[in-house]
């Protein structure tokens, strides 16, 4: 497989991601719309990591190793839908394989880092 066509993989499982992160956002936003906390966002991150968890779970169960499936569904779908999946899956693995410092690691400094990220940004953003 070409390195083109792995990417146009990667882009169309993206696309639809992309699609059902919205739309999901909307649905869930209209049964979870407490203003106080962001619970549609929640809510479709934790649908994205189920999906990925089905994902891997079908393919380690079945033995599938075709790199057609996980880049568009791994990769372009859910890596669309949420990051967030891909974050908690990469835990999961570390978890796994018993890595417990890069569990914890991955744990705290993913969201601090990221809030710190969010704060420098808006500090450059007012300079």
């Amino acid at each position: 497989m070409s390195t083109l066509n792995k990417y146009l993989l990667v882009g169309l499982g993206g696309f639809f991601g992309s699609i059902l992160r919205y739309s999901s956002s909307l649905f869930f936003h209209t049964f979870a719309s407490i203003s106080f906390f962001p619970f549609s966002t929640i809510l479709v991150n934790l649908f994205g990591c189920l999906l990925l968890g089905l994902f891997m779970g079908v393919i380690e169960a079945y033995r599938l190793t075709q790199i057609e499936f996980s880049l568009f569904f791994a990769v372009g779908f859910c890596g669309s839908l949420t990051t967030f999946s891909t974050y908690s899956l990469e835990c999961f693995l570390f978890w796994q394989d018993e890595k417990w410092l890069l569990v914890f690691l991955n744990l705290f400094l993913q969201p601090i880092l990221g809030l710190a990220c969010i704060f420098f940004g808006f500090y450059l953003a007012r300079l």
